[in-house]
């Protein structure tokens, strides 16, 4: 599973995950990971008050599993 040329998803690959298929899922889930973890950077200090910048992994899981959810309700409809 592979996303086109434009670095957007195949139509397969969204037609698939949301069909169950879990290399499509996790295609869309590797996808959008750099995503998803930019919008859980979070500011940490040390004991020192130097700031850090790390990924929220809390964050990140809750973001991944709310995208799985709708993957899986998502329906697809031709006309």
């Amino acid at each position: 599973m592979e996303s086109s040329k434009n670095d957007q998803l195949a139509f397969t690959v969204i037609s698939a995950a949301s069909d169950e298929d879990l290399q499509a899922i996790e295609a869309i889930l590797k996808h959008y990971d750099r995503y998803i973890s930019k919008c859980c950077l979070k500011a940490l200090y040390d004991e020192h008050g130097m700031m850090c910048v790390a990924t929220d992994a809390e964050l990140k899981g809750l973001i991944q599993s709310a995208l799985i959810r709708m993957i899986l309700k998502f329906e697809i409809i031709i006309k």
